[in-house]
């Protein structure tokens, strides 16, 4: 677990993200610091009575806690996407955090846009709260058993009391339910109503649109060449160009084109490499994660 102090009085963000494998790096690490590592592991760890959620019993969180002391964002990784006893122990670490801690925002690394502009603004009761969750969460998550405690229990009771548990998002794909559904529509009427001048453009709804449109559907199928995308990726800098002309420098939608045009980008490498790339996507996260901070 990685602690970071950050000098602001704001939301807490907890983040499901990979942060790092101890044990692929212990391969590449000298004997030396290697026995460094384990004494320091043994001397610090604290015994954890049980992973599950429904303990009344958070005596042995206390070290953890104690050990937060008073950061405002605690990052929590797991070994990979099928670890369900991290899930678990993660879910209980969750409400101990929030019930005793007082953190209250719960960041995936799942869909930015869906996650911010979509969250804000549904409904918070069943059966909307379940579903908006279980399509706009990775599945990984959403169909995980070790996460349905957490995710269709616990985060929607919050919404029965007067401390909720917020949800948000940081991964720079846009791609799932809302995003999917809503984000091209709402980025036409909002640039639109700001009077871009791309907006003029005669082309604009036959051919600008439709190309920025389609990278949802190349992040599932990606197209037999780069000439479309680099055109997407070309109008989302204009509009990104001209945006910024408009807006403070922090605004929402500049982050949501900048997610989109990382994505273009990642599908036009992907396309050439001729396998999966996306070694832009941390730094991307990265910065959404500062937004929300």
């Amino acid at each position: 677990m990685n602690l970071l102090k950050i000098p602001v009085n704001y939301y807490l963000k907890f983040s499901y993200s990979l942060l790092v494998v101890l044990t692929t790096s212990l391969l590449f690490t000298p004997v030396k610091a290697q026995r460094l590592i384990k004494d320091y592991v043994i001397k610090n760890a604290v015994t954890l009575k049980t992973i599950s959620a429904d303990s009344t019993d958070d005596s042995d969180l206390e070290p953890i806690g104690a050990a937060i002391g008073n950061a405002k964002i605690v990052m929590l990784g797991e070994q990979d996407h099928g670890d369900a006893p991290t899930f678990l122990a993660k879910t209980r670490l969750v409400k101990y955090l929030h019930e005793k801690k007082g953190f209250n925002v719960l960041a995936f690394e799942s869909d930015f846009f869906a996650l911010n502009y979509g969250w804000d603004r549904t409904s918070k009761k069943p059966p909307i709260i379940d579903s908006f969750i279980l399509k706009n969460i990775f599945s990984v998550w959403t169909t995980c058993d070790a996460c349905s405690s957490l995710l269709f229990k616990y985060i929607p009771a919050t919404y029965t009391t007067a401390s909720p548990l917020i949800l948000t998002g940081f991964d720079s794909q846009q791609y799932l339910n809302f995003s999917y559904y809503n984000m091209p529509r709402l980025l036409d009427s909002t640039i639109k109503a700001m009077q871009l001048p791309i907006t003029r453009e005669p082309n604009y709804k036959s051919k600008i649109l439709p190309v920025i449109d389609s990278i949802k559907h190349w992040c599932f199928f990606y197209p037999k060449d780069t000439a479309a995308v680099e055109k997407s990726i070309g109008y989302l800098h204009i509009i990104r160009d001209q945006l910024a002309g408009k807006v403070d420098q922090n605004d929402f939608w500049l982050y949501a084109v900048d997610n989109e045009i990382g994505l273009a980008i990642e599908i036009k490498e992907s396309i050439k490499a001729g396998k999966s790339d996306d070694k832009g996507r941390d730094a991307r996260m990265a910065a959404n994660l500062e937004w929300l901070m």
